[in-house]
């Protein structure tokens, strides 16, 4: 079946152990250029996308889970369109609302980032400048923002997007909202969980959290240490009474922790 594709735009996607109800999702974007980065996992699902989506679609597979730093600018790297659109696999938009967003992004050559509406109010204005913004679904001229910089690579998935609203806000550019285009987000995990994945995502919040008060320096040492020993003695507290939620985040921060002494001792 002929699509009518919108050539201006590509739709980026990264995947990390997502539930197969979740790829239906991305069915909405048939009229976009889509590309997809599959992460972490043992096997490509590629096959299973396929007759899931039933159109045409870009896709790279990583067994190694790169972050999502590191995977949003690879994909970035492959696309080639104007305009590019950053989502996720829960998020819901439709392809008039997709479309608005590119035109409030053409109005000012200031705007960086145009992020959809998720509340549903009587506004009378096109679009609100903010100086927050959910970088869960938000369109951008990619060359303007490779230029930029899109996420810091020290970063693995946690603090990204505070480090890089940050950035913008000290930058001359701007970040937008745009009140006529909407969009839905399932706030249910686009992952699979297990005590891996719960792991990780304690492990990460915590490095990314001692790089970002690195980079903005805002960082004691003291601090470190601190936390060191006493999520060090958590472990065995949490073991003690038999918490397996805490057991999970006080493994997490400690070796988040260890990670971050890694990252100052390799730069």
């Amino acid at each position: 079946m002929s699509l009518d594709i919108d050539k201006d735009i590509s739709v980026i996607v990264i995947l990390y152990n997502t539930p197969l109800n979740k790829i239906e999702n991305l069915k909405q974007f048939k009229n976009f250029r889509l590309i997809i980065l599959e992460q972490g996992s043992p096997v490509s699902s590629k096959k299973r996308i396929k007759k899931i989506l039933n159109f045409k679609f870009n896709y790279f597979y990583s067994k190694k889970n790169l972050g999502l730093s590191k995977g949003i600018n690879f994909l970035l790297k492959k696309t080639k369109t104007k305009y590019c659109l950053i989502t996720e696999p829960d998020v819901i938009i439709d392809k008039k609302s997709i479309i608005n967003l590119k035109n409030i992004l053409s109005l000012n050559k200031k705007f960086l980032l145009v992020s959809p509406n998720y509340h549903k109010k009587k506004d009378l204005r096109k679009f609100i400048i903010t100086k927050n913004i959910d970088l869960s679904c938000v369109i951008f001229e990619t060359k303007k923002l490779v230029k930029f910089n899109f996420y810091d690579e020290d970063f693995f998935f946690f603090w990204n997007d505070i480090d890089l609203i940050r950035r913008i806000n000290n930058s001359k550019f701007q970040m937008v909202i745009a009140n006529k285009s909407y969009a839905k987000h399932n706030m249910s995990s686009s992952s699979k969980k297990n005590i891996y994945i719960s792991f990780l995502r304690e492990k990460s919040f915590k490095y990314g959290e001692l790089v970002f008060d690195y980079k903005h320096n805002n960082l004691r040492f003291i601090k470190i240490f601190r936390q060191l020993i006493q999520n060090f003695v958590g472990i065995f507290l949490s073991f003690l009474i038999m918490d397996k939620k805490k057991i999970i985040t006080k493994f997490g921060y400690f070796f988040g922790i260890l990670s971050f002494l890694i990252y100052m001792i390799n730069r």
